[in-house]
């Protein structure tokens, strides 16, 4: 049986999602998702999650996008608190990959 190396395996994940995932969460890190959340309902929006359980939240905070937080935020409503509230893989929370970012970048 082969090894398969870690960029491999990380490769085989990646195509596994469909594009347009990757496309939203591609938005999310580079912080253009006004146009890309339009048509997305609030539940799905709350759901998606990538490859290491972070939602868009996360990947807003790991990026420093403030306004997009505040979009995603207002467009969840009644599920913003509990997406806050989300861990990912590592354990953190929003607020805590935030955090982490900002000690990395001090």
């Amino acid at each position: 049986m082969e090894m398969m190396t870690m960029c491999e395996k990380h490769q085989r994940k990646w195509t596994e999602t469909p594009t347009w995932i990757r496309q939203v969460f591609q938005c999310a890190k580079l912080g253009r998702l006004d146009q890309t959340l339009v048509d997305l309902d609030p539940t799905l929006i709350r759901n998606l999650v990538d490859s290491r359980g972070n939602n868009l939240l996360h990947c807003s905070a790991k990026s420093g996008h403030l306004i997009n937080i505040q979009r995603l935020l207002s467009i969840l409503g009644e599920e913003a608190e509990a997406a806050l509230q989300d861990e990912n893989q590592a354990g953190r929370t929003v607020l805590l990959t935030a955090l982490k970012v900002r000690e990395q970048k001090n």
